[in-house]
């Protein structure tokens, strides 16, 4: 069949095929044009990195990251916490159990502490006028141990110093002094008193509850019986005699309380003067220790007084 002559309808339909054509030819897969990712070449799979520059083999060998990672904001939240100066105010975190918030939030303040002053150290110590009532002293930044050290050391010390001078041929010598001329005091007033009675025919006795005085003849007790025996009038000036020799008896034995007490005060001072050359270079040195520190200076005055004051418990 001869072919058909080509008219304006054939050429348009033949060049709206080679359109086509071309078309499909140079455009993408159907699919491609639908939402459907294309496979990934190899070489677009793997990022090489260079680990020479590391100086670890493995994780293990390097610290864990101190502080918050990726929380800027809770960071910033954090410092402006520390930054408060008022009283009253807290930070308050909260977090899973496994997110170490403690050591990261420690971290933060940690770094915000080195950029503030350091704070005083505290220390409570015994008031010795009121034992129920501790005394706060304030001390400079890290004199706390310090102050602790030097107060243990202080105590261990006197447990030394202090029964030994006690102990010494000083103290002891100058102690039975004092004991002696207590004893001659009261020996020399019965001594006196037993001369008069004895120039009056008179003794002094000791008894279970105290002192008596009785009729003598050469030097013995006359019983009662053979005193009964006498004639009234010499019976009479023996009760008038020991009427006058009781009134002096009495006198000494009123005066006893009072040597007794002196006795005292004088072991007393002893005490406190021997005690305070004991106490005295130790406390002394400690407080060299701390001149800054007015209240520790009165504190350790307070140690040297009550010392003083209670060394009869400890000689």
């Amino acid at each position: 069949m001869p072919r058909p002559k080509a008219g304006s309808d054939d050429v348009v339909g033949d060049r709206r095929m080679d359109a086509v054509a071309n078309l499909s030819a140079s455009a993408p897969a159907v699919s491609d044009r639908v939402g459907v990712a294309a496979p990934l070449s190899v070489n677009r799979l793997y990022r090489p990195a260079d680990l020479s520059a590391l100086s670890f083999q493995t994780t293990s060998e390097i610290e864990p990251i101190d502080g918050l990672v990726g929380q800027q904001r809770a960071v910033e939240a954090i410092g402006f916490g520390t930054r408060v100066r008022k009283p009253g105010f807290n930070l308050f975190v909260i977090g899973s159990s496994g997110a170490r918030m403690q050591q990261a939030v420690g971290s933060v303040l940690r770094q915000a502490a080195q950029e503030m002053p350091s704070p005083p150290d505290w220390v409570y110590v015994n008031n010795f006028s009121e034992p129920h009532k501790p005394i706060a002293i304030e001390l400079p930044p890290g004199r706390a141990l310090e102050f602790r050290g030097a107060m243990r050391e202080l105590v261990d010390d006197l447990k030394t110093a202090l029964p030994a001078v006690f102990e010494s041929e000083d103290y002891q010598t100058r102690r039975e002094a004092i004991d002696q001329a207590f004893q001659a005091k009261q020996g020399e007033a019965f001594s006196a008193l037993r001369d008069k009675a004895a120039g009056k025919s008179i003794v002094i006795l000791r008894t279970p509850v105290g002192f008596a005085l009785a009729p003598a003849r050469d030097g013995q007790v006359v019983p009662p019986d053979e005193f009964s025996k006498w004639p009234e009038p010499q019976r009479r000036e023996v009760q008038e005699t020991i009427e006058i020799l009781e009134k002096d008896l009495e006198h000494i034995m009123h005066q006893i309380p009072q040597w007794e007490k002196a006795h005292r005060g004088e072991i007393r001072k002893l005490n406190r003067d021997t005690a305070m050359f004991a106490v005295g270079q130790s406390i002394d040195e400690v407080k060299a220790k701390f001149p800054d520190v007015p209240r520790v200076i009165e504190h350790l005055e307070a140690v040297r007084g009550d010392l003083i004051d209670n060394v009869a418990m400890l000689s």
